[in-house]
């Protein structure tokens, strides 16, 4: 009697919180589940039978004035038959849920907390407009006494739980069974000891077109099927993460190969009308005496057994799918955020036991100890016996690793995927399928050898030239048409778009995680600001020097080493403000591009952050507009300098992280993964390009020019420096800019 517990409880709260303030009835609203053909039965009385129930037996004034009103959507599939009807049905309980129209619901276990996982989806994103899920649920940990729900199946009880917090209390279990009628030749035969293959095979009448009643067209039936038949024949007995890579790896086309052999033979039915199999579909053969086995839910036995339903004069007897293996369908009763309320209890488990055949919760450890549970087992023995021995396959714990798909997604494409490889027999397919629901793009078997070679190789030649680059800028230093740019600030620019090509290949096929999304955040602030403010710097030199404010720099104010100071100062306080910010207020989780049926790739994202963001955005425009207004200022000295190149550099680096972020979700998914590897490649070119952008052509005319290291000095500029500027400007910034180098000469430390 579980579930009347947990509706007493929840009424409890209910009323403790609102039935003092309103002495009017309360109707309580309960979204559940369409029940299927042979369940619907029991639906007329459903509701009424619940709260009849609850105002005989449960001694509180309160419940007096309640009214339980269970509904279901009308325009819900019962079988899911196409992804759309699944992906409909989610959008729905949202719906309500965001509205608050129901105040309780019932789901199962596949829609509970499916979409959440460490790599979440982009695609149930983007298509249902929303994440976390449970947000909308009412967390029941502090107002439900643990010890009040012990009965519960330790594991049913666990998987209501989310991040140590109850949003979800054990409503009723379900199971696949297999029905037959029993006659003289089933009678006579041990089919707990038949496998898939031997039901195939026995066939008490040879006129009987369908060896099994399966009802291929329903999504959730289809998964259940195919995760028995696995189970049974590949004998899962351990939870281990590398069971999974049977669907990937050297046994899996054996196996893909025999479950298509077995769905072809379950019927004589064509493969694609096959496919389109309803339960009703399935259970009118079985009727018929078209079939000898009808596969049906642990929920049916009470209409097809226990009420001793006849056809043709024979009964019907049930058993285990082969090797007892059989799905279990848990549900949960969630209760809406803005509403305090409680469901499901022994009791009341027992209760719709007897009057609707469902299934408890209970813990079969607790029988000999509790005797509401011993009651369930004396009066369902049957039933009873097959909890006991039934090997329980939790269908969302077999896709479950550190970087699989949300459940929710492979719920949504691997129905019709399994379907496509059935018809079209595209093995290559369905097993990139099941891979990518396990593996990351750049995690995949196939993949691991060539991100090395295709990204780290290149990562170090680039990283080799942009290094030697940096090493002639410094060597060449004093060299009139390298002076003027202050080299030390065009190193440091260089150096971080080195930092930006190093790091590139760590942050996009590494290991995944939280800190490494922190990280990034503020590595890629730092690359930012040694690529920005150096130029920024830069400018600005010439500029004063330009606009005869040449003393601020004879002054010790901005001269190289002063500046620098300047730079590693707002680089501090830039690298400390954003790693409090990434630290305390931002909310980053990891979320992957594609889908199952094309590719994963994990992206870091966060929440909390506009705010921020828009300001440093801000910060950085601002520092670009007043680089671009000196520049715009200096006029044609600008222009013969190449000072537009810094202009050039940082609109062309902007452009293309832009591209970046572009394409990455909207690379061809055919042959995803080499175009992945070019863009990132790409990316490392455009970076090295900038670099020569910047300095390239100034270190090319020194090489096609040479000039002695000793005659720098003597050098007069106006053989190396032709505009059509004033000379006197042009011969005062330029003779201002050598001086006051050669004054720091002594003092000046290597910087870059």
């Amino acid at each position: 009697m579980n579930t009347i517990f947990n509706i007493y409880s929840f009424l409890t709260i209910f009323f403790f919180l609102i039935f003092r303030c309103f002495s009017e009835e309360i109707n309580i609203q309960i979204l559940v589940e369409k029940p299927d053909f042979i369940n619907k039965e029991y639906w007329k009385t459903y509701s009424s039978s619940i709260e009849n129930y609850l105002k005989s037996n449960i001694n509180e004034k309160a419940f007096k004035d309640i009214n339980l009103s269970f509904s279901y959507n009308l325009n819900e599939s019962v079988g899911k038959a196409e992804e759309r009807d699944y992906k409909n049905d989610v959008k729905y309980i949202i719906e309500q849920l965001k509205s608050s129209t129901y105040d309780m619901m019932i789901l199962d276990d596949k829609f509970l907390f499916s979409d959440n996982s460490f790599v979440e989806s982009s695609y149930i994103k983007n298509t249902f407009n929303v994440r976390k899920i449970y947000q909308f649920y009412y967390d029941m940990t502090k107002d439900i006494n643990k010890n009040d729900v012990l009965f519960n199946d330790p594991k049913v009880l666990k998987d209501g739980y989310y991040n140590e917090k109850l949003y979800g209390l054990p409503y009723e279990l379900d199971f696949d069974l297999l029905y037959y009628k029993d006659h003289e030749n089933t009678n006579h035969q041990n089919f707990e000891k038949f496998s898939w293959k031997n039901l195939l095979n026995w066939n008490d009448e040879p006129n009987k077109k369908t060896p099994l009643g399966l009802a291929f067209g329903y999504d959730d039936e289809l998964l259940n099927i195919f995760a028995e038949y696995t189970y049974s024949n590949y004998n899962f007995l351990e939870e281990k993460d590398t069971n999974f890579e049977i669907f990937y790896n050297d046994t899996s086309k054996e196996l893909f190969h025999s479950f298509k052999e077995f769905v072809s033979k379950s019927s004589s039915l064509p493969m694609e009308k096959l496919l389109n199999t309803t339960i009703e579909n399935a259970y009118n053969s079985f009727v018929g005496d078209e079939s000898i086995f009808f596969k049906g839910k642990a929920s049916h036995y009470k209409s097809l057994v226990q009420r001793n339903k006849v056809f043709n004069n024979e009964k019907i007897s049930a058993l285990l799918p082969p090797n007892n293996y059989s799905v279990l369908i848990k549900k949960y009763v969630i209760i809406n955020k803005n509403i305090a309320l409680q469901l499901t209890s022994k009791k009341m488990q027992l209760y719709k036991a007897k009057q609707f055949g469902s299934i408890p919760t209970f813990n079969i450890a607790q029988r000999h100890r509790d005797y509401s549970i011993e009651s369930y087992f004396q009066n369902n023995a049957i039933l009873g016996n097959f909890l006991e021995k039934m090997n329980r396959i939790y269908i969302k714990d077999i896709f479950k690793s550190r970087y699989a798909a949300p459940f929710m997604e492979t719920r949504l494409f691997l129905p019709q995927d399994l379907r496509n490889y059935l018809i079209q027999d595209d093995l290559p397919s369905i097993i990139n399928v099941f891979e990518n629901i396990k593996n990351l793009v750049m995690k995949r078997s196939d993949h691991k050898e060539i991100s090395f070679l295709f990204l780290y190789i290149p990562m170090i030649v680039f990283t080799f030239v942009s290094f030697l680059v940096m090493h002639l800028v410094y060597k060449y230093r004093k060299h009139p048409n390298l002076k003027v740019f202050s080299p030390h600030f065009c190193n440091l620019v260089i150096f971080g778009y080195v930092m930006d090509i190093i790091l590139t290949p760590y942050f996009m096929i590494q290991d995944n995680s939280i800190f490494k999304c922190q990280v990034q955040y503020i590595y890629e602030t730092v690359v930012t600001i040694l690529i920005l403010l150096p130029l920024v710097a830069i400018t600005f030199r010439i500029y004063s020097i330009y606009n005869n404010k040449s003393k601020l720099i004879n002054g010790n104010k901005l001269d190289n080493q002063h500046l620098f100071i300047y730079i590693l100062l707002f680089l501090s306080i830039m690298t400390i403000t954003v790693t409090g910010i990434t630290l305390f207020f931002l909310k980053f989780y990891i979320i992957s591009y594609g889908n199952i049926d094309t590719y994963r790739l994990a992206t870091c994202d966060y929440d909390g952050g506009n705010g921020y963001e828009l300001i440093e955005r801000l910060i950085y425009t601002i520092l670009f507009f007043i680089m671009f207004i000196m520049i715009i200022k200096t006029g044609k000295i600008s222009k013969h300098y190449g000072q537009f190149n810094y202009i050039y550099v940082l609109i062309f680096t902007f452009m293309v992280e832009r591209i970046m972020d572009t394409l990455l979700d909207k690379l061809p998914s055919n042959r995803y993964f080499l175009y992945y590897v070019l863009l990132i490649i790409f990316y490392m070119i455009s970076n090295t390009l900038c670099i020569y952008i910047l300095v390239g052509n100034k270190l090319i005319h020194i090489f096609k020019h040479p000039i002695p290291s000793d005659s720098y000095d003597e050098l007069k500029s106006e053989n190396d420096y032709s505009t059509n500027i004033d000379s006197y400007q042009r011969s005062t910034m330029e003779m201002e800019i050598v001086e006051d180098d050669s004054t720091k000469s002594n003092k000046t430390i290597l910087i870059g």
